[in-house]
Order: structure tokens, then sequence, then C-alpha cells
């Protein structure tokens, strides 16, 4: 299980850096969601496609940025 305590990031570079638990991800694609609703406050979301050193395998990391909530699939 991987917390928001758990996650670091830096997009002020060309190339977007994750980390998770101090490990340093590959950011195979990330994209920052902003979208309002109305009289609700909306959504606001990055999400991260990664690879670890340990496997190829792409996986998927949500963070909502109003409510901490992490999504790591």
């Amino acid at each position: 299980m991987v917390e928001r305590s758990d996650i670091k990031y830096d997009l002020n570079n060309e190339v977007p850096r994750l980390w998770i638990k101090l490990e340093e991800a590959g950011v195979v694609s990330m994209t920052k969601h902003y979208v309002t609703n109305g009289d609700t406050p909306g959504t606001n979301v990055i999400i991260f496609i990664y690879i670890t050193k340990d496997s190829s395998a792409q996986r998927v990391l949500s963070i909502d940025l109003l409510t901490d909530v992490v999504l790591n699939q």
C-alpha cells in the first residue's frame, strides 16, 4: 500500500520525476488535470504512468491534490 507520504515528485524540469518510498521510478507519462464542476470544488489530480527498476510493467499512480487520496494500480 502506498501512502501520500511515500510519494515525492518534481514537475519543474522538462522531464517529470517521481519517487515512491525513496526509490525513483521511470515516468512513462504524466498528466495534471484540474476540472471544475459547478458549485463543487471539482478535481485537481496528477496521474503518473510509471515503471520501476524491478519491473517493466507499467503502473498507474493517481494523486488527488485536494484530498491527498492516492490510488496505485
